[in-house]
């Protein structure tokens, strides 16, 4: 039989030939759907961007470190107001974030969606599996496993929190789903990923995400976009990835398929925005970023394998 066509651009293809400015008003107020374990510091710098954070009364965050206990970084009230930057705060004026919809934790996107967020969707992917490791090394609990289900292995743990990205793409509620998704939750994710973000990064490329969000929507790179909020101490993520055996053979196939399509967005932006590495080099430059960083830059793309 004939090969399959080829999907249909993505909605943050299809915003190339705008300008700056105008990708930046077609894609706010921005809808960010945090993915567990993906990495919340993207954030640091879509606050930044023109218009979206109009209230805050103060940019010396700009110049700190942002972690979980850094109060001085303006983006770390995530961690302290996960509802939302519409409210009032010692460092924020009511409404401060008009730029930025949906700031929550880990809820389904689904009513939201449905509800005209459609078309303004940000969202981090990481491989599912290194996700799914982070998520029970993580650092107080198991993510997404509620302390009185009692204690748990790593395949018991990822058979029961699998499939989150879909999960929180095709549904209501909140995040302590239990199971697999259905194959036709997993197609709505992958459609809804398609045609609803304006923005998708990948975790592993960390730097090239940062670097493509300013090329997409403007405003330079800045140091505190590039450092880590959560940092973790378990001895498999020293190198920056956990040890897969420890899963057992136990692949997410439903996060695998959101991650997949993901990672083609991705590609394909990197191309239409004319993104790489050597493009990123002043960006890379002005935020100060660590050689070692700057190594890594590309590799996980390169030596990505969707079968693996």
């Amino acid at each position: 039989p004939p090969p399959p066509p080829p999907p249909p651009p993505s909605l943050s293809a299809s915003l190339v030939n705008l300008t700056q400015p105008e990708r930046l008003a077609a894609a706010r107020p921005f809808s960010w759907v945090h993915v567990p374990k993906t990495g919340p510091a993207i954030m640091q710098a879509v606050i930044f961007l023109p218009g979206v954070c109009t209230g805050l009364h103060r940019i010396k965050a700009m110049d700190s470190l942002c972690n979980v206990v850094s109060r001085n970084c303006d983006a770390v009230v995530w961690a302290h107001m996960h509802g939302g930057f519409r409210s009032p705060g010692p460092d924020l004026a009511p409404a401060a974030c008009p730029g930025i919809e949906r700031w929550c934790m880990h809820d389904g996107f689904n009513a939201q969606y449905l509800k005209g967020h459609k078309g303004h969707g940000l969202i981090m992917l990481r491989q599912p599996e290194q996700r799914l490791l982070a998520g029970y090394y993580n650092p107080g609990d198991h993510h997404g496993w509620k302390p009185e289900w009692g204690e748990v292995s790593i395949p018991e743990y990822a058979e029961t929190v699998q499939g989150v990205s879909v999960k929180m793409l095709s549904r209501d509620g909140g995040h302590y789903w239990v199971g697999p998704p259905a194959q036709n939750e997993t197609d709505l994710a992958v459609q809804r990923l398609r045609e609803g973000f304006a923005f998708v990064g990948i975790t592993e490329e960390y730097e090239l995400s940062i670097c493509m969000l300013h090329v997409m929507f403007g405003n330079e790179c800045h140091e505190s976009e590039f450092k880590s909020w959560h940092v973790s101490h378990h001895r498999h993520a020293a190198d920056g990835g956990y040890d897969v055996g420890e899963l057992e053979g136990f692949k997410d196939v439903w996060d695998r398929q959101v991650f997949a399509e993901g990672m083609r967005i991705f590609k394909d932006n990197l191309d239409l925005y004319k993104v790489s590495k050597e493009s990123c080099m002043p960006c890379f430059r002005r935020a100060h970023v660590s050689k070692s960083k700057l190594a890594s830059v590309g590799t996980f793309l390169s030596s990505w394998d969707p079968s693996a």
